[in-house]
């Protein structure tokens, strides 16, 4: 199992466009799964990513305590597969992105 850490922070605007590109990605040959945590937005964040929960397997957590640090160790915290990728809000993984992290 792959875990994808993202932490995000109003990240209404990026968040749903990093999202969409993890829906394309090339099967890596494993199961993954996707963390994020909202870490204090006072946008529509939670709502962006809510919108994803039927598209991904994806798990939304929330961490009280500002700071991206705070935030991924809230992640870190919970059971993760045996590979943990992280990326950040705004960014667009390839669709081959999963498989390359894999072989690496």
């Amino acid at each position: 199992m792959i875990s994808i850490l993202i932490a995000t922070r109003n990240g209404a605007s990026s968040i749903g466009r990093t999202l969409a590109a993890l829906t394309e990605q090339v099967d890596p040959g494993e199961p993954f799964e996707v963390i994020v945590v909202d870490n204090g937005s006072e946008d529509h964040t939670v709502q962006v990513v809510e919108g994803f929960l039927e598209k991904l397997p994806l798990k939304m957590l929330s961490e009280p305590t500002p700071g991206k640090n705070a935030a991924l160790n809230r992640a870190l915290a919970e059971p993760l597969g045996e590979k943990v990728l992280f990326t950040d809000d705004d960014t667009l993984p390839a669709p081959d992105w999963l498989l390359r992290m894999r072989a690496a």
